[in-house]
Order: structure tokens, then C-alpha cells, then sequence
């Protein structure tokens, strides 16, 4: 997948969205493949550093303010998906949660994470 084929996907999304924001990023980032950065973003999740401007506490607190919303709708479709409830959602993260902050990191590394499989599969290269 090419650079091009990712903007002219982000044509058709939501402005606002979290995954224009992931394109974006993704975009910016220089002598990388935009699909191999998708699937490690997918495969492998924030905590990686794979997203370089979700690496401090502080950005993900900005990006979780900025998309809480959009955050939580899709925490509850991945609920209504799964079966899972609420808490045993939560119960899954691989962050451990120990106050209000760990949770938006945790939620906001769950959703860029989301978004990068979403468009990590609508562009798969085969």
C-alpha cells in the first residue's frame, strides 16, 4: 500500500476521526511502509513506541480529551462485538490500570490500536 492509496482512503472517513488522525501519522512518518507501520501499530500496540506522539503520558491524556467520544464508541463496539461487558473489557488490558490516568493511556492506546487493524485490513496488499 502506498502513501497515496492511505489519503485517498482517509478522503472517505471522518475528518475528525481517529483513524484520519492515524493516517496522518502514518503519513508523516519518512522511509517507512505505510501498511508494515499499520500492522505493527495492530500487532504489536502503542506501547511499542510504534506511535512516536503517543509515547508520554501527557499526549495520550491531550488525545484521549481530544477523542473521548469517539474513544469510548468504539470501547463499546469492541464490547458488543466481543460479548464482553464493561469490566471484563477492562479485565483484558495488558496496561496495568492503577489510577484515572493509566486508564485514558490505556484507552487511547486501545483505540489508535483499533483503528490501525481496521485500516491495516481494508489495505491489505493482496
Amino acid at each position: 500500500m502506498t502513501k497515496h492509496t492511505l489519503l485517498k482512503l482517509k478522503s472517505s472517513l471522518e475528518k475528525d476521526s481517529i483513524e484520519s488522525w492515524l493516517i496522518r501519522f502514518v503519513c508523516k512518518q519518512h522511509g517507512c511502509n505505510v501498511f508494515d507501520l499499520l500492522f505493527d501499530i495492530a500487532s504489536h500496540g502503542c506501547s511499542s513506541g510504534a506511535v512516536s506522539e503517543l509515547i508520554y503520558t501527557r499526549d495520550c491524556l491531550n488525545f484521549y480529551d481530544r477523542y473521548e467520544e469517539k474513544i469510548w464508541e468504539m470501547v463499546m463496539r469492541f464490547c458488543d462485538d466481543t460479548g464482553l461487558s464493561l469490566g471484563q473489557f477492562i479485565d483484558t488490558c495488558n496496561s496495568p490500570i492503577t489510577d484515572e490516568y493509566s486508564f485514558k493511556v490505556t484507552l487511547t492506546w486501545f483505540a489508535v490500536e483499533q483503528a490501525a487493524d481496521r485500516l491495516a485490513c481494508q489495505c491489505l496488499p493482496y
